[in-house]
């Protein structure tokens, strides 16, 4: 038994740490998620690289994490994060997460199995889904209050007059979409890139390796940065 204690504490993790936040404003948790994961590894250990955003943890289409996983299945590393609920709180994602056969450890609970996965994914998706009501009730009070008396007085005295985008119509907000999505395709980087990549999805070229052939011959994304699977997946959209 001892010598099995001492076999595991000689291997070598290979990790790529991915950090989150909700918001801008909750940044500095980044120190605190980073003080977690640097007393989890072991000097032994080598992270990698590390992947950070400040993101809704409902949204499952983050661009970094999605980096960070393409990453680690490239060069068969684990995804590292400090807590489970810095992952997703959508028990959907993490299923799909773990269907992909990709290791990941969470700090906080570095040894459940899946089920214990699921069912913390699960409690952190209800909470987000209270989170979610107790908005939108608080929301439809102050649209009652404004609608009644012209204005809404908050918690911190402040008058509230109006729901910032509410005045924009939903043409205009269809409009400002489309506007947003032609400036995409009519990007020449862009059309250059899809012309390209569609050439390497007929060679049945997987979307991993079209990103790297796109990247070695010098294109960039929309963002003017690296291609991964997942960008050149939204190529094809």
């Amino acid at each position: 038994m001892l010598n099995f204690i001492i076999i595991l504490l000689q291997i070598k993790m290979k990790y790529i740490a991915y950090y989150r936040t909700s918001t801008k404003k909750q940044s500095l948790s980044f120190t605190a998620q980073q003080d977690i994961i640097n007393n989890f590894v072991k000097p032994s250990d080598n992270i990698i690289q590390t992947y950070t955003e400040s993101e809704s943890g409902t949204k499952s289409n983050r661009i970094e994490l999605n980096k960070a996983i393409d990453h680690c299945k490239a060069i068969g590393a684990t995804l590292l994060i400090a807590k489970l609920d810095r992952l997703s709180r959508n028990v959907m994602f993490i299923s799909t997460l773990m269907q992909s056969k990709l290791d990941f450890v969470a700090c906080d609970i570095p040894m459940v199995d899946k089920f214990t996965v699921h069912l913390f994914a699960a409690f952190a998706e209800m909470e987000a889904d209270k989170i979610k009501s107790r908005t939108k009730d608080g929301l439809k009070v102050i649209k009652d209050n404004i609608a009644r008396d012209g204005f809404h007085i908050s918690k911190a005295g402040n008058r509230i007059t109006s729901l910032g985008r509410d005045h924009i119509s939903d043409e205009h907000r269809l409009m400002g979409l489309k506007a947003i999505k032609e400036k995409k395709q009519a990007n020449p980087n862009l059309v250059k890139a899809r012309a390209f990549a569609i050439s390497l999805r007929n060679a049945k070229l997987t979307l991993r390796d079209i990103a790297i052939e796109l990247n070695n011959n010098g294109f960039k994304s929309s963002r003017g940065g690296t291609f991964y699977a997942s960008t050149v997946s939204d190529l094809f959209k």
